[in-house]
């Protein structure tokens, strides 16, 4: 893996990540909430 590429950069830096938009979204009238990702940067 090569600790200098731009995927590495920005997965080790936590200023990449946005901030959630939403924090007040009335999630108790849901049974399920599915969370994902995209994973096709995933290693295995």
């Amino acid at each position: 893996m090569d600790k200098k590429s731009r995927s590495s950069v920005e997965m080790n830096d936590p200023a990449s990540r946005p901030v959630l938009a939403d924090m007040s979204a009335g999630i108790e009238g849901y049974d399920v909430i599915f969370v994902g990702y995209p994973n096709w940067l995933t290693t295995i």
